[in-house]
């Protein structure tokens, strides 16, 4: 009788371990670890294109040698504003730095009327003499070659931008107001600086192409240009000015950007 108890309990004991490791891999199986989050990478090749809005300032400066006075004055005009870049960029950890080069142009790139005179006899605030007689400036495209440094967040990326900037063409010229150019000076090129920011969002990931959407601010300063009397039959020396431009843009854009190693 004390034996067959004994191998009862034994038994009982044998199902209920065995229950228990059964109920543990049972656990174990029920609830897996979870996925790994896939980890956005925004290194790669790059190019966007964008479009906004853009302010030109400029500044004009008028120097008569030896003459009564100097005369400077202040424009603006805003406009509509295309831009582009190209480039690379490589991502370390939460870093991302890389390197672009960019163009941007306004819409209508027009010429601005900045001061007017409006008594015969009157200087213009840019130093000239005549009813009615305008004067003007213009800008033509901007490139740029810069530095790009952010900080990446899973699917979104903020970032600063900077380096140099060159300018094709800065325009001024006197205009009567009948529309003849009264002197118009030959264009000439400029270079500065650039400074500005912005973040992307990633609206798609496949192995080897994202497609990126995002917001930019760029403050460009172009340095002066000299320039001097040549029509109208103004002695050499007559007269000069300089020139100078700033420019503020704001873009929205649209980024495709290759994964060279597929990730």
């Amino acid at each position: 009788m004390k034996r067959t108890i004994l191998s009862g309990l034994a038994i009982a004991a044998l199902l209920i371990g065995g229950g228990a490791a059964f109920a543990a891999d049972l656990a174990v199986k029920s609830a897996p670890p979870p996925a790994p989050v896939p980890v956005n990478s925004w290194t790669g090749f790059y190019f966007d294109v964008a479009a906004g809005w853009q302010r030109n300032s400029y500044n004009w400066n008028t120097d008569f040698p030896g003459g009564p006075f100097t005369s400077s004055w202040s424009s603006s005009q805003t406009d509509g504003s295309l831009a582009g870049h190209i480039g690379y960029q490589q991502q370390f950890g939460w870093v991302v730095a890389g390197l672009e080069i960019g163009a941007l142009r306004g819409w209508n790139n027009n010429f601005n009327t900045g001061a007017v005179s409006a008594v015969a006899g009157t200087p213009t605030p840019c130093g000239f003499a005549g009813a009615g007689l305008a004067c003007q400036n213009a800008l033509d495209s901007v490139s740029t070659f810069g530095g790009k440094l952010g900080v990446a967040w899973n699917d979104w990326l903020i970032y600063g931008v900077g380096g140099r900037a060159f300018n094709a063409n800065l325009k001024s010229r006197l205009v009567t107001p009948a529309g003849l150019n009264f002197d118009q000076w030959a264009p000439q090129s400029t270079t500065g600086w650039y400074a500005g920011g912005g973040f992307d969002y990633m609206l798609l990931k496949t192995r080897l192409i994202d497609l990126i959407g995002g917001v930019e601010y760029e403050h460009i300063n172009l340095g002066s240009i000299e320039q001097f009397a040549q029509n109208q039959g103004f002695a050499p020396g007559t007269f000069q000015h300089s020139t100078s431009a700033k420019v503020d843009a704001v873009w929205g854009k649209l980024t495709v950007k290759w994964n060279p190693l597929g990730n």
